[in-house]
């Protein structure tokens, strides 16, 4: 039925189909098949051996398995939330406050990747992390604009803007329309190394620090105002005063 309903929709509007993007669909389904095992365990564990588990400290097995993340071969759909975390996090230093809508939304976003708000003034971003040998043409363009549009309708009293944020370049067509549709374009931005540990101060003053793969890690905004910050190291977030999360163990945890 969902396959029929598809093909129904691709015939009645064409265009929907140079929309799609197939490696990040399997990505994201990739994905979505694996949240629950890894609600129920220590997301640690899937970068650690049994023996290494049981035998390193909490602070030794948090670094390594960080450290085995990072270096580790990801996905499309990883590669891609990677780079949005990235350019969040700069616009975060620049004083922001950022929605990792993409990350939440997978297949929904509708090119809204970021949403970064400042001084009543709302950014949409999106961000392609792509190969040098790929080109972004002018689909994608014309579906930032439209989602900056649907935000402005949702955000009457506050300015919205988009930005194309990617590794690699726009066509010159593309960049023609971005610039008839006052879309600013960001091209030729790789990822950089930065602080990836996120240090919170909780509602109750408990400070905790979350990983790149813990559940709560995108939904943790940091506000240096209250004491919060990013962390390179594991020791730095621990000399600081944090420690790490452990949702899911859940209550019960000692």
């Amino acid at each position: 039925m969902a396959e029929w309903v598809i093909k129904f929709y691709e015939w009645n509007f064409p265009w929907l189909s140079e929309l799609r993007d197939l490696d990040a669909e399997r990505a994201y389904v990739e994905r979505v098949k694996t949240a629950d095992e890894q609600e129920r365990t220590d997301p640690t564990s899937h970068w650690l051996s049994s023996e290494e588990f049981v035998a390193l400290s909490p602070s030794d097995r948090n670094q390594r398995a960080l450290d085995r993340y990072l270096k580790s071969r990801k996905s499309p759909w990883e590669l891609g939330r990677d780079y949005e975390r990235y350019i969040g996090y700069l616009r975060e230093r620049e004083g922001c406050n950022v929605t990792y809508h993409g990350i939440f939304k997978g297949l929904e976003d509708l090119g809204r990747d970021l949403i970064a708000e400042r001084n009543g003034e709302v950014e949409v971003i999106q961000c392609k992390r792509w190969a040098q040998s790929k080109v972004i043409h002018e689909k994608h363009v014309f579906q930032l604009f439209g989602t900056v549009v649907a935000t402005r309708i949702e955000n009457p009293t506050k300015r919205v803007t988009g930005t194309f944020t990617t590794t690699t370049s726009l066509s010159d067509r593309a960049r023609e329309f971005a610039r008839q549709l006052d879309i600013r374009i960001e091209e030729q931005v790789p990822l950089a190394d930065y602080p990836r540990i996120k240090c919170n101060v909780g509602r109750s003053d408990e400070r905790i620090y979350h990983l790149s793969f813990d559940q709560q890690y995108d939904t943790t905004t940091i506000e240096p105002e209250r004491g919060e910050c990013y962390a390179t190291t594991v020791a730095e977030a621990e000399q600081l005063g944090f420690r790490r999360a452990w949702r899911w163990r859940g209550a019960a945890e000692g």
